[in-house]
């Protein structure tokens, strides 16, 4: 259940919402004042706003020997902040601030928009700590959807998640309600709590669809007071803890029928050899363009280097630096690109094989060159194409040239 699966993008996720929130002791200046420092600096992303007082529930006190005690408590503050097209929303009381998206893509996707009201949050309001950080996936398999129709549930999910209804001598129609409920804790000091059972799907107060979905209502969080500045951390564990869970879940055919598109889920800068010296480039553009023709959402991007040998390696090397930065892909990809005008090569070699074999020189030019042991001294220039400067004879020769 818990192992480390292969992180996997589906072309037809089954996610009908998913939820981050953070927790956080009590910050009674929340309730009292309008945010609207808070709301200035995320109002480009989520221009829109609403505010809305919610009811908790009753809460329910025993007293020995007595009726129970029961208190209505107050009205909590609810502010909303979401983005033009509704997709996500920000809440914000003054115990929690929550992203919620209903049309999730991938985990990057989400994570950058909760990365600025995150910061702005504990700029504007200083909490001293987290106490749970908790992520809740709610997928509702559609059987229609998958084209499924007539494959029984067993056939979809794992036997430990689906009690009775995993026997293949009981009826689904003959079930009134068959659901699994988990709380426990689980490695890497998360917790998960669990529902799974077939149900129907209410979307924003629209009761058309009638069609029973296998509901998988996973929760995952880390509790206990978290540092501020551990906040993304936790969230990456609970988010690769959830992973694991669900593909332990769902069978291979469940698997299949959502068609997984790209492994891993990490976006490619490929840094290709000079196009002056190699096909390399060109062909790694035709492949770029036929991964992400198959697998929408996938970003495969190429950089001509016009670079070969160390001068490739120097801009891969550069790139590194700055992706471990915390740069985008467009960022380190402009950077790289900026960069390769900057990288100037000047080289000799040890002997001629190896330009014999790149058509570079003759074979009559290899062999009496390497028996009078000449060596070039070469230039790649601004467009990646391999310039002869002089030739000398002698490695000592060579390398003095160079300097």
């Amino acid at each position: 259940m818990f192992s480390q699966a292969e992180r996997v993008i589906y072309r037809h996720p089954q996610l009908a919402e998913v939820i981050c929130q953070l927790r956080f002791p009590t910050i009674l200046s929340i309730s009292a004042h309008e945010p609207a420092e808070f709301q200035e600096a995320i109002r480009d992303v989520f221009p829109q706003y609403l505010r809305r007082q919610d009811q908790p529930p009753m809460k329910v006190t025993p007293v020995p020997g007595q009726p129970p005690k029961v208190e209505q408590p107050k009205p909590v503050t609810n502010y909303q902040f979401m983005t033009a097209d509704g997709s996500y929303r920000i809440n914000l009381t003054q115990d929690f601030i929550s992203l919620t998206c209903a049309k999730y893509d991938r985990w990057e996707a989400f994570a950058r928009m909760m990365d600025k009201p995150l910061a702005s949050f504990i700029r504007t309001y200083h909490p001293a700590y987290f106490q749970r950080v908790g992520l809740r996936y709610l997928n509702a398999f559609s059987r229609r959807d998958l084209d499924l129709e007539g494959t029984p549930w067993r056939e979809l999910m794992e036997p430990a998640y689906l009690g009775l209804l995993a026997e293949e001598d009981m009826q689904e129609g003959a079930f009134v309600r068959c659901t699994q409920d988990v709380d426990a804790a689980i490695p890497g000091g998360c917790r998960v709590k669990l529902h799974v059972g077939p149900g129907l799907i209410k979307r924003g107060g629209d009761n058309s669809d009638k069609e029973v979905k296998m509901i998988f209502d996973l929760d995952v969080s880390m509790s206990g007071n978290v540092p501020v500045n551990m906040a993304a951390a936790s969230m990456q564990t609970v988010h690769t803890q959830a992973g694991s869970i669900f593909r332990d879940a769902i069978t291979d055919t469940l698997h299949d029928a959502m068609e997984p598109v790209v492994s891993a889920g990490k976006d490619v800068l490929y840094i290709s050899f000079s196009s002056a010296l190699s096909t390399t480039y060109q062909s790694a553009c035709i492949a770029a363009r036929e991964v992400m023709e198959a697998n929408p959402g996938a970003t495969v991007a190429v950089v001509d280097s016009r670079a070969a040998s160390l001068g490739q390696g120097m801009l891969v090397y550069l790139a590194v630096q700055e992706k471990n930065q915390g740069k985008s892909l467009e960022e380190v990809q402009a950077f790289v690109e900026a960069k390769k005008d900057h990288i100037d090569h000047w080289f000799t070699v040890d002997d001629l094989n190896h330009l014999k074999r790149g058509g570079r020189v003759s074979a009559a030019a290899a062999l009496f060159g390497t028996m009078l042991q000449m060596k070039p001294v070469l230039h790649v220039d601004n467009e990646g194409r391999l310039i002869p400067v002089s030739k000398v004879r002698g490695r000592k020769a060579s390398v003095k040239a160079l300097l």
